[in-house]
């Protein structure tokens, strides 16, 4: 009985696809951008910094071909010179994270994934939408296919904080008012 649960869970475990990439030494970037294009339903993401126009323009032409975006930045990503921007003026929908307490120091938005909803993808590391991780950092990524609980446990977190804990942000506003700020 044992034998059968261990070959059940290999079988499980073996349905799921691993690619991992490390920066700056491969093109972490050129996989990201890869899978956005190769993305035909939807793609969900949770950033902490964005900075990198490339992926902002990849993002903005998954739109483009009918591909439902929705992106979830830290405040700091709309404060600094970043893609924000890119996306607003495409009208790809941006919610900024309401961080709790008094200002936006107290909580952040950490997180660094995208998902990918045809392929049951997450796509998830330390590698931050900047060029310098792309060019400097040591950082990695991970893109897991294949994992439709890991998928939606991702999803329902993006879910989540989107539904509690978000403000959108619009061309005009570009700065998104922070409830609780000082």
């Amino acid at each position: 009985m044992k034998l059968i649960a261990l070959v059940l869970v290999s079988v499980f475990l073996c349905a799921a696809e691993v690619q991992t990439y490390m920066s700056p030494s491969e093109n972490v970037e050129k996989a990201l951008v890869d899978a956005i294009k190769n993305e035909k339903k939807g793609i969900k993401v949770a950033i902490y910094t964005f900075t990198n126009k490339r992926i902002a323009k990849a993002l903005v032409e998954a739109k483009v071909r009918g591909v439902n975006v929705e992106v979830l930045v830290d405040p700091f990503s709309v404060k600094i010179a970043s893609a924000v921007n890119t996306l607003l003026d495409a009208d790809v929908p941006v919610y900024v994270y309401v961080p709790e307490g008094k200002n936006c120091w107290s909580s952040i938005l950490h997180h660094k994934f995208c998902l990918f909803e045809e392929m049951k993808g997450v796509w998830t590391g330390s590698y931050n939408f900047t060029y310098k991780a792309e060019t400097k950092n040591s950082e990695n990524a991970v893109l897991i296919t294949g994992d439709e609980v890991g998928y939606q446990k991702f999803n329902n977190e993006f879910n989540t904080l989107k539904t509690s804990r978000t403000e959108v942000v619009t061309k005009k506003e570009k700065t998104p008012t922070i409830k609780g700020n000082d």
